[in-house]
């Protein structure tokens, strides 16, 4: 059952959890089992709980890190992916008005071009995408809609561009029950409108099965690998290597610092009530860092980057809010048999000739248009710049909605005359300044509109 229903049905008390608050405004990693109320917790995925003497015990029944290395070369490692990949996805199609979510990128287009080799009659498939037509905004960054008239020219799917007010936005962003994307409830309302029983998602794509060189530094340094590091950092630019090594080694380094300190946003640090600093003094200052990266292991690189748990989050969040709809969202690159071939792979394939997401790429090749599966970028300009004027439109009318709502359910955390201040001067700011604390601003915003319960 879903943590808003258990506390509608008044089975639990329904009181918040500053904890949780505490560590959605300063995206403080860990906690994932808090829900938004004390009294209710999650049980995380490939997890499963026992009871015992009135103690309560969760236990992990699917663990990847354990799964053996497959000796195999690359290329067959690549037909083993597509294999994969194709299974996984066709396995989920079950006619009917089908939706796509297209980006233009690697992830979604894969899913997307796989759904649509698959499917005889075309007009059964409809593509969304979180991109307008028209640019509101010019923001620095590659126009992703070549790609995606690309992907629609090529597989023959009618893809509708985002058609969504400011209005539609903030009726996500007040709900407190919908997760941080919120420019997927529109997408949502479409395709109910369009008949659309299911939609395939690129999601979780970029944890494991299309990942990059992310953590490649890491990796290189901590299994004492130097010469190779050597090699890969010889004639690069100094200053981008140093802010590389930085982030994925020196950070690492020393233990200790490395897992209970982390950077304060003395800015946002303001926003809150001394008494609730003290309360969670601990938590503020002293929370572990959210280490992904582990020392020197890509197979721990691969598990902590699925037991982020912003995956489960926003499907939990989907999936509730896809059912009001009559919609189910459907995740191929993060089903579990693809999953587990991955982590069976050799360690090497998965940074083959240093280019990244190679393996992705050559798993789709003659599958996706080769404009999108050789694209060495991950910008969507045009959303962008659309989310920047929402960021604009959005903050004014949150300032409305403190000054006319009952806002003691939030003031126990946060000084709403001084947050209104905060959100005044961010108007001098600039947009890149109003877009650095959104988590901030709209976790303030969800639970000020907890207090229907």
């Amino acid at each position: 059952s879903h943590q808003f229903a258990m506390a509608r049905s008044g089975l639990v008390p329904a009181d918040l959890s500053e904890d949780n608050i505490i560590r959605r405004m300063f995206r403080i990693a860990g906690g994932h089992e808090q829900t938004v109320f004390k009294n209710i917790r999650r049980v995380l995925s490939g997890q499963y709980l026992r009871i015992r003497d009135r103690r309560v015990k969760a236990t992990r029944y699917w663990n990847p890190r354990k799964i053996p290395t497959v000796p195999m070369d690359f290329h067959t490692t690549v037909k083993g992916l597509r294999e994969h990949l194709i299974r996984a996805t066709t396995s989920r199609m079950e006619g009917g008005i089908t939706g796509l979510h297209i980006s233009g990128g690697l992830d979604s287009s894969g899913v997307a071009s796989i759904v649509a080799d698959h499917t005889l009659d075309k007009r059964s498939l409809i593509g969304y995408t979180w991109t307008p037509e028209v640019q509101h905004r010019y923001v620095e960054g590659v126009d992703e809609r070549p790609f995606i008239e690309a992907l629609q020219r090529e597989k023959g799917i009618l893809v509708k561009y985002l058609n969504a007010s400011v209005e539609d936005m903030l009726k996500a962003a007040a709900m407190p029950d919908f997760e941080y994307q919120h420019i997927e409830l529109p997408v949502m309302q479409q395709a109910q409108r369009d008949g659309v029983d299911s939609i395939f998602s690129g999601w979780g794509g970029d944890e494991v099965v299309s990942i990059g060189l992310h953590g490649y530094y890491n990796y290189l340094f901590y299994s004492f690998r130097w010469l190779e590091l050597f090699q890969v950092v010889r004639g690069k630019a100094k200053k981008k290597v140093w802010q590389r090594f930085n982030r994925e080694v020196v950070r690492y380094f020393i233990p200790f610092l490395s897992t209970t300190y982390h950077p304060m946003n003395w800015r946002l640090l303001r926003l809150i009530r001394y008494n609730a600093i003290l309360r969670h003094f601990k938590l503020i200052f002293f929370h572990r860092r959210n280490n992904v990266l582990g020392y020197g292991s890509r197979k721990e690189n691969f598990a902590r980057h699925l037991e982020n748990y912003h995956i489960q989050l926003r499907i939990e969040s989907w999936a509730i809010h896809g059912e009001k709809h009559g919609i189910e969202y459907k995740y191929p690159l993060l089903d579990k048999e693809t999953l587990e071939y991955w982590f069976s792979i050799p360690v090497k394939h998965t940074y083959h000739q240093r280019k990244p997401r190679l393996l992705f790429r050559e798993s789709l090749r003659e599958t996706i248009p080769e404009l999108i599966r050789l694209r060495a970028d991950k910008s969507e300009a045009v959303r962008f710049g659309f989310m920047y004027s929402y960021f604009d439109a959005a903050k004014n009318r949150f300032i409305q909605k403190i000054k006319i709502s009952n806002h003691n359910n939030i003031s126990f955390i946060i000084d709403a005359e001084i947050f209104i201040q905060f959100l005044l001067k961010s108007n001098d700011k600039g947009t890149h300044q109003i877009k650095k604390y959104w988590n901030f601003i709209v976790t303030v915003m969800k639970n000020i509109n907890n207090i229907f319960f």
